[in-house]
């Protein structure tokens, strides 16, 4: 059986290796790995009740990361920008990872993608920035 912290290792990384060469194709050959994601529904809840869960658009932000196109990750998902540097972190510097046994900060964390949640729900004409 594998270890949760190899998984999670591993799952980073294979993420972080994505958005890197989601990068190099964009810059040396200026291929768009979002152009071919935009006829594709990948979020399942999404699709069954039309409205957008938490994680929407994260696909799109991390390879618009990879792109370099912060302002365009941030529209498809206010969290994958901070979602993208606590990867790095966590993967690059293995002694910063008792951030995540404070449950104060993760339920702070918690919070916030649950309003997020809600106000990326309603309706436009009551909040356009989500």
């Amino acid at each position: 059986m594998v270890a949760p912290e190899k998984l999670l290792k591993f799952s980073i990384s294979l993420i972080l290796g994505i958005v890197f060469i989601s990068g190099l194709l964009y810059h040396i050959y200026q291929i768009d790995l979002v152009s071919f994601l935009d006829r594709t529904q990948l979020c399942l809840f999404r699709a069954i009740t039309g409205k957008k869960c938490p994680g929407c658009g994260m696909t799109h932000a991390f390879l618009a990361i990879g792109k370099l196109q912060i302002k365009e990750a941030i529209e498809y998902n206010l969290f994958s920008l901070p979602l993208f540097l606590i990867s790095v972190i966590y993967l690059f510097y293995p002694g910063q990872k008792e951030w995540y046994h404070n449950r104060v900060l993760m339920s702070a964390v918690l919070i916030a993608a649950l309003a997020y949640w809600i106000l990326r729900n309603l309706p436009s004409e009551y909040c356009e920035l989500f």
